[in-house]
């Protein structure tokens, strides 16, 4: 090859930034070039099928990419007029997942206490830390919503796995497991049906029916049993 032939070759030419603003600049206007806004772009991205793109949004969400964009959007949209969109849509998604996670939740056999199989184990074995534990391992989102809408800290150990059961009991009245003690309770303490009827509507006990079928199974001495759980 010669001087003249080095001289013919196309000609390279390297884009120089000054700034990573400059960068950004340049990517917004291959955006435009290319008929897309940033938020056509992203979701086309997202939306997309070709394995190099799919690529790129796993790698994305592996490093916690979402997380640290709610994060950013909520600190920059706080108070502006599209604080309640972004705020719907996190809602929407929080709503979905907590959803799930009660799925999850009530098919927990231990939370299911069947009225008409109560034992004294079970009686004995009563606490709400139960209930907290399988919240917190089944449902960790729906446990961190309640907390933090309830401001309520973690070592207050009963306020938030009641709401959790009181949720789950709505949910599926199959996942009776605080509901029936605290029906138990109510009834050895002479609570008149109607107080049992409205608490029972507001998910925090069986109904009254419910609980002359767990009388059944139950002497006096597992009665005195489940007031004693109960107050403790």
């Amino acid at each position: 090859m010669t001087l003249g032939d080095i001289t013919n070759l196309p000609q390279v030419t390297f884009e120089v930034w000054s700034s990573p603003e400059d960068k950004l600049i340049s990517i917004f206007d291959s955006i435009r070039h290319n008929g897309h806004t940033l938020r056509s772009f992203l979701l086309a991205a997202f939306e997309s099928e070709n394995p190099c793109v799919k690529q790129s949004v796993r790698v994305f969400y592996a490093n916690n990419g979402p997380a640290a964009m709610v994060q950013r959007w909520d600190g920059e949209l706080l108070n502006t007029r599209f604080d309640g969109e972004f705020a719907t849509a996190a809602a929407n998604v929080t709503i979905q997942r907590s959803r799930d996670e009660l799925d999850v939740l009530k098919g927990v056999g231990f939370l299911r206490h069947p009225t008409d199989s109560v034992c004294q184990q079970r009686i004995d074995d009563f606490s709400l830390h139960h209930i907290g534990a399988h919240l917190n391992e089944s449902a960790p989102i729906l446990s961190q919503l309640l907390h933090g809408i309830t401001r309520t800290p973690k070592k207050k150990k009963s306020f938030v796995p009641t709401l959790g059961a009181m949720l789950l009991f709505h949910h599926s009245q199959k996942s009776n497991y605080l509901q029936t003690m605290m029906g138990l309770y109510l009834y050895s303490l002479g609570c008149p049906k109607r107080v049992i009827t409205l608490l029972n509507g507001a998910c925090l006990s069986v109904s009254h029916q419910s609980i002359w079928r767990a009388l059944k199974t139950l002497t006096d001495d597992a009665l005195k049993r489940v007031q004693a759980a109960v107050r403790s």
